[in-house]
């Protein structure tokens, strides 16, 4: 899941419990439920590296206790409060993993003894819904309270909203549980989720030439969508043979290529399918790789 919403999350979160910790609390589960993206930070040395270790250096079960570890220590100085600090380092890693194990290509949960991902997809990597509902919980109270300033009226706790909107969370996940289990007997291939309606699934599946992506609803089919596979092209073998291809295609369930114009030559694109978004660019979980006209590569960029 995007790091906007593992944050919207854990403030959900943090005000459902304000009471108990207050400010200081949800500032530290905020940073508590970010602490698993420092991995992304190896990507700055090698993006193929970066490509290799993700979802896995900072979230598999392996290196996950250590990181809880350190961080209770120092939210546990920070707060003046060892237990709050314990909870709040359980909380902050346990929605992250959690989101992740949902979301996402999965978790790789034995790393580095083991590469293999872990999870079971229900939520887009990039859930608006989830993402909305949250954010109305989170506003709403202020915006209520700004009027009942106005009226001299007692003030809304926004504690009582967060906790609707985390239940409001665990309903919308069942939902999606409960559509999936209605839609894998008609569906030919893999589903995914959409990022807007817990109801409307895609099945991406490989039709031997083609990937097909076909719209899929409790009550009926949508839209049905055809990528046809590449033909062979010098571009785009050469961008695969590279590490950050290597890495990428190790994961990559239906890995689609295109090309476009880049600065200084073509720019190969190549994404996983499995992450489609009818709203999106074509360019979730994906790797750009530019290529001269002599086959050199020139730039290379990771969208994980």
């Amino acid at each position: 899941m995007d790091v906007l919403t593992h944050t919207v999350v854990a403030v959900t979160i943090g005000m459902a419990g304000y009471g108990r910790w207050g400010r200081r609390g949800v500032v530290g589960l905020v940073a508590a439920a970010n602490l698993p993206e420092l991995e992304r930070a190896v990507s700055l040395g090698s993006t193929a590296a970066g490509v290799k270790v993700i979802y896995g250096a900072t979230h598999s079960l392996v290196t996950a206790p250590v990181w809880g570890l350190l961080l209770w220590m120092l939210l546990a100085r920070w707060l003046r409060d060892r237990k709050a600090a314990a909870i709040l380092a359980a909380l902050g890693l346990g929605s992250h993993l959690a989101f992740d194990l949902v979301s996402g290509p999965g978790v790789r949960l034995f790393w580095p003894i083991a590469s293999q991902f872990y999870g079971w997809r229900l939520v887009a990597r990039y859930d608006l819904l989830t993402l909305g509902w949250l954010g109305l919980m989170l506003v709403g109270p202020r915006l209520l309270n700004l009027v009942s300033r106005d009226m001299g009226a007692h003030p809304y706790s926004p504690q009582p909203a967060a906790r609707v909107g985390l239940a409001g969370v665990v309903l919308l996940v069942a939902a999606r549980v409960a559509a999936m289990g209605l839609l894998e007997g008609r569906a030919t291939g893999t589903l995914v989720p959409s990022a807007l309606s817990p109801l409307t699934w895609y099945a991406v599946a490989d039709a031997g030439n083609a990937y097909t992506i076909d719209e899929i609803t409790p009550w009926g089919y949508g839209v049905s969508l055809r990528y046809r596979k590449p033909q062979p092209n010098r571009a785009f073998e050469t961008a695969a043979d590279t590490p950050l291809g290597q890495a990428f295609l190790e994961l990559a369930q239906f890995p689609q290529y295109s090309l476009e114009r880049g600065d200084r030559g073509m720019l190969v694109r190549i994404r996983d399918l499995r992450f489609y978004s009818p709203a999106g660019e074509g360019k979730e979980c994906s790797v750009e790789i530019e290529v001269t006209p002599q086959l050199q590569v020139v730039s290379q960029r990771a969208r994980m």
